[in-house]
């Protein structure tokens, strides 16, 4: 076989491998986003019922920034699944015949609707982890939260809409490209200013308050469990204990009279009653810890699935050069974040299931006193 025999078998493998990946990756982008909008919409039903049960439950827990933020991802999935259809109908030819006027608003207003419920959703998670810090640092406050969230979600999303706006006047359809791109027209220094300000705003400052949060919440956690041991506390029972009744535990062998018989009986209840409340509370203070660990974990693992778009984002409108990156290790890289980003949008429901454990207690109204302990026991985020 010769050497040009040899080339031409590498180029028609590198060829199917570039199409097998391009297909492999645009399979992913409509199977994610459908995966993704079943999964929400488990997490809004199993909301709505909550919200049927106790509206004040639903009001004061994080129920209410759930729903706006799975609602939010529902919202973001669709105009991403509609951008994905969109562009495969284009570069078939089926859009050719349409008013290309017509083609350029779907540009704005899908692009905006993705970058506002995207924007949102984040700042969302900086609100749940602002209500978990509360809750372990200011209880009492906690339990006197009622129209906070609600407020805290309108400013959010008004600010979200409010900033994204520039997508209407920067974002067409370019006939050339057969695409949503920015509009050619727009000046460059605009266009880099605006995009480094949107990464900023709807990622960056959100996502370091989130963190810095949740490592102030782990900390604290993590160091009451560590603070009195089931041996010292089992050993603190004893102390109120008479006198008497301790005698007659140690030596209940030798004292075998009715009288002392019995409180000796007495006693051992007084201890295993004591003893099985000790160990409910460490066993619900365990779960309570286990819960909110992984609710820390899902929301570390929310922000770092943004992380990489935003990076090759920025990289672009910084024009950095990635010469040195092979042209299907580009793709790859591309295609890797992309479906990061929108995989992200599933999160929701796996924080449901972890970590919506509250709602599950009867509901009631905000306590007007209760002491540290009681209000230790009874809060969860």
């Amino acid at each position: 076989m010769s050497a040009d025999d040899d080339d031409a078998d590498a180029d028609s493998f590198s060829i199917s491998s570039s199409d097998w990946l391009l297909f492999f990756f645009s399979s992913l982008y409509i199977i994610v986003p459908l995966l993704g909008i079943t999964l929400n919409s488990y997490v809004l039903l199993r909301l709505r019922r909550i919200a049927r049960e106790s509206v004040f439950r639903f009001e004061t827990t994080s129920a209410l920034p759930l729903t706006a933020m799975s609602m939010a991802d529902t919202i973001c999935l669709c105009a991403e699944l509609f951008q994905v259809l969109f562009h495969y109908s284009v570069k078939l030819g089926v859009g050719e015949s349409l008013d290309p006027r017509m083609l350029a608003w779907f540009c704005k207003i899908d692009l905006y609707l993705m970058h506002v419920t995207s924007a949102f959703s984040v700042w969302c998670w900086l609100v749940l982890s602002v209500m978990r810090y509360v809750a372990v640092f200011k209880p009492f406050i906690y339990r006197t939260i009622w129209r906070q969230p609600r407020h805290a979600l309108i400013i959010i999303a008004g600010m979200s809409g409010t900033f994204q706006i520039w997508i209407l006047g920067f974002v067409t359809y370019n006939a050339m490209e057969r695409g949503c791109i920015e509009d050619e027209r727009s000046s460059l220094i605009s266009i880099k200013v605006t995009h480094m300000a949107d990464i900023t705003a709807s990622y960056v400052v959100p996502a370091l308050l989130t963190a810095t949060v949740d490592a102030f919440v782990f900390c604290r956690r993590h160091g009451d469990m560590e603070l009195i041991e089931p041996p010292q506390m089992e050993r603190r029972l004893g102390i109120a204990l008479p006198g008497e009744l301790k005698r007659a535990l140690i030596k209940q062998s030798g004292n075998s009279s009715p009288t002392t018989m019995c409180r000796s009986n007495r006693a051992m209840s007084i201890i295993s009653t004591s003893s099985n409340q000790v160990k409910k509370r460490l066993k619900a203070s365990k779960k309570r810890q286990s819960m909110m660990y992984r609710s820390l974990l899902i929301s570390l693992i929310n922000l770092s699935c943004n992380l990489p778009s935003h990076m090759l984002r920025a990289i672009w409108t910084l024009e950095v050069d990635l010469s040195f990156i092979p042209g299907i290790g580009m793709r790859y890289i591309e295609g890797i974040s992309q479906l990061l980003y929108f995989a992200q949008f599933g999160c929701n429901a796996f924080y449901l299931s972890t970590t919506i454990y509250e709602t599950s207690a009867p509901s009631r109204p905000p306590l007007v006193k209760q002491n540290n302990s009681e209000r230790r026991s009874s809060f969860t985020v």
